[in-house]
């Protein structure tokens, strides 16, 4: 699970997951990015490469979208949300708030902090 704040540090996140991915250090577990306002804001950020850095453009030319992979699925939907706390299999969660103090990311933590098997 890992916090993040739905502007800029989820697309960060991906795009380091991206990475991670591309140069086969990242295990081949699922990604989700659970946040519907991360989601929309994402879409923002793919619309608006002009607004990227030069590292991010150089990237793009290996892999044209640094905010999707073969193993990352983006949620919008609530019943989808609360799915993901059904599996035992190994995942990231990425989801808001950022200072894990309201959002999507209360119930994850509500329903998996306990077990040691996650961090």
């Amino acid at each position: 699970m890992i916090p993040a704040f739905a502007v800029g540090r989820t697309q960060e996140i991906v795009y380091r997951l991206d990475e991670l991915t591309n140069e086969g250090r990242l295990p081949p577990i699922p990604v989700y990015v659970d946040s519907p306002l991360a989601v929309n804001v994402t879409d923002v950020f793919r619309r608006h490469p002009e607004c990227y850095d030069a590292e991010l453009l150089a990237y793009m030319a290996k892999d044209p979208d640094p905010f999707g992979f073969a193993r990352l699925t983006y949620i919008r939907d609530v019943e989808d949300s609360k799915r993901l706390n059904a599996s035992r299999l190994p995942m990231v969660i990425i989801s808001a708030s950022g200072m894990a103090e309201a959002g999507r990311i209360l119930h994850h933590l509500r329903n998996n902090v306990e077990d040691p098997k996650n961090t």
